[in-house]
């Protein structure tokens, strides 16, 4: 309540008298309050001297206020949003990469894109180990000040083409970043510019590629057959492990003698995770549009349709590669069926790869050329699984397979009635 006191008409602008005054503390809780007030105006006769010049009434209630200090609060709240949200992406400029741990015993970093340029003299032509469907590999030197361990490391760096295939980058890094196996290359880290550019870090493969091993003339290069049975094990290791051991289980997609590296001790490694998938049991791995490479496809892989199975049949086209020399995409190999490669003479020795000489193991490559047509059979369900074909080369027999997927038949009904076994029985 604020009461003024002034001379004639002049309204004073200080109050004589300011006293809050709680009503809700001297009228009841509910009912109506009429306000009033009474006095005299002075303007008849002027018979009173004292007069009221005017009045009025206002009323504060605890909602009202509460919805001011909501408002209040409200407000704070979002300007203190802003000022995070701008704080962070400046700290995200300042700084250019963090760590991202795959687990506690293999860190995965984030690059930036100043420490790759540096690594491969600026993605210099001389650096590039080769390209593939979605980009190129270059080979580079990251020193110790940027090195998650001690020492500098050589390391393979995949540029991917353009910010249009970021999807195949994001799917990659999704899957390999989690999948932890000593035949599946590992990735170091990763590389997001805001230019758009990405990249793959990965350990660095000395000795290539399988295709290159197999494939590129070269004399003082043959791989040995101990050499190729051994990859062959390896590399059906990690499928095994993607397909049975990893949960959610991946499909790879793109399996292929290209994808297939080769380190030091020319052990293999399976690589390029770009066209895998994660499978959910729940839905059916469909795609509008085929996936992998000429010559290692399945027939339903065409139609948009992948299973394990899918894997099995590319793999089975590798087997093939390996024991042969031959590159899959030889028009002997493509047909209605890949067994009409060796149906015209079926012997062991006129199947493998005349580099060898008769420097190889006859039953291994029996083994091997028997399992390499069965992954082929045109029918999802006439594969063999991983599991199944890991037992036939470790044991080096084929009787193994009967069950769980795997087919019943003998390996030798893919060759004509006149043919010899490939196994002596």
């Amino acid at each position: 309540m604020e009461v003024r006191i002034a001379l004639h008409d002049t309204k004073r602008k200080e109050s004589f008298l300011a006293y809050p005054l709680a009503l809700c503390d001297v009228f009841p809780e509910s009912g109506r309050v009429y306000v009033g007030f009474s006095g005299s105006n002075g303007i008849r006769y002027y018979h009173n001297f004292h007069s009221t010049h005017d009045w009025n009434f206002r009323a504060f209630s605890e909602i009202s206020r509460i919805l001011d200090l909501v408002e209040i609060i409200g407000g704070f709240f979002i300007v203190m949003v802003i000022i995070i949200v701008l704080i962070c992406k400046l700290v995200s400029r300042e700084q250019p990469y963090t760590s991202v741990p795959v687990d506690d015993d293999e860190p995965c970093r984030r690059y930036s894109i100043e420490e790759l340029a540096a690594a491969t003299k600026n993605f210099d032509s001389s650096q590039k180990l080769g390209e593939g469907q979605f980009g190129s590999v270059y080979r580079g030197f990251v020193s110790r000040r940027s090195e998650a361990c001690a020492g500098g490391s050589e390391v393979a760096v995949k540029k991917l083409r353009g910010s249009q295939e970021k999807h195949i980058f994001h799917r990659e890094l999704k899957v390999i970043k989690k999948v932890q196996h000593k035949h599946i290359v590992r990735l170091l880290g990763w590389c997001e510019a805001n230019e758009g550019v990405v990249m793959l870090v990965y350990e660095l493969m000395p000795n290539g590629s399988l295709d290159k091993a197999l494939f590129t003339p070269n004399a003082d290069l043959v791989l040995s057959w101990t050499q190729r049975y051994t990859i062959l094990l390896d590399v059906a290791s990690a499928l095994l492990y993607l397909h049975e051991e990893y949960e959610p289980p991946v499909i790879h997609r793109d399996i292929k003698s290209g994808n297939i590296m080769l380190d030091k001790d020319y052990r293999g490694k399976l690589g390029d995770f770009g066209l895998a998938r994660l499978v959910n049991h729940n839905k059916d791995l469909k795609t509008t549009m085929p996936f992998g490479t000429f010559g290692y496809q399945a027939p339903k892989t065409l139609e948009g349709e992948f299973t394990d199975k899918s894997d099995v049949f590319a793999f089975g086209k590798v087997m093939l590669e390996i024991v042969s020399g031959n590159r899959s995409s030889n028009c002997h190999w493509n047909g209605d069926n890949t067994s009409n490669w060796v149906k015209s003479d079926i012997e062991v020795r006129n199947f493998v790869d005349s580099r060898l000489g008769r420097n190889y193991d006859k039953t291994e490559a029996a083994v091997v050329i028997q399992l390499g047509l069965l992954c082929c059979d045109d029918e999802d369900i006439r594969r063999p699984t991983m599991r199944a074909i890991m037992s036939c080369l470790k044991t080096r027999k084929l009787t193994s397979l009967s069950a769980d997927g795997s087919p019943t038949r003998k390996p030798a009904q893919y060759a004509s009635s006149t043919s010899k076994p490939l196994l002596n029985k």
